[in-house]
């Protein structure tokens, strides 16, 4: 198992388009830079199940189109978000996204847990955070297109 925090900061005034970047999976697919495909498969009492498609290179040369279900559940509206998905069979991957507003500007706190046996989650972990990077770069951006 695997666990990392990240944060990033964002204007006050970014506060509703980050949210909802990140609440619809749908919307956070458009920045990923490895998602192909997001779409709404299924509604668990206010839990949003997805199915993500991706098209990535691991280690930069071998190459994966993984298929996987991701479940977002707004713990806290306007608050705390929280992604549940099985990658594969027995990697999982726990991710809460914390929204904190203050006068400095608006801080998400990102804390990504990997559950998979060594070497996978650290391997996993380091594409993940690379790639997490580039999400919120994309949604800093207001006029990126993919």
């Amino acid at each position: 198992m695997k666990k990392r925090e990240l944060n990033y900061n964002f204007a006050s005034a970014d506060l509703i388009r980050v949210y909802e970047a990140i609440v619809d999976l749908r919307k956070y697919g458009n920045y990923h830079p490895v998602m192909t495909s997001v779409e709404i498969v299924g509604d668990k009492g206010g839990n949003i199940e997805y199915e993500v498609k991706e098209k990535i290179k691991i280690l930069g040369f071998i190459p994966m189109k993984p298929v996987y279900r991701v479940t977002v559940n707004e713990v806290e509206k306007g608050r705390i978000i929280r992604y549940d998905s099985t990658v594969k069979k027995n990697v999982k991957l726990e991710i809460v996204f914390t929204f904190n507003q203050s006068s400095q500007g608006l801080q998400v706190k990102e804390e990504i847990t990997v559950t998979a046996g060594w070497p996978i989650a650290g391997i996993f972990m380091n594409l993940l955070e690379k790639m997490h990077v580039k999400v919120m770069n994309n949604i800093k951006n207001p006029n990126y297109k993919k």
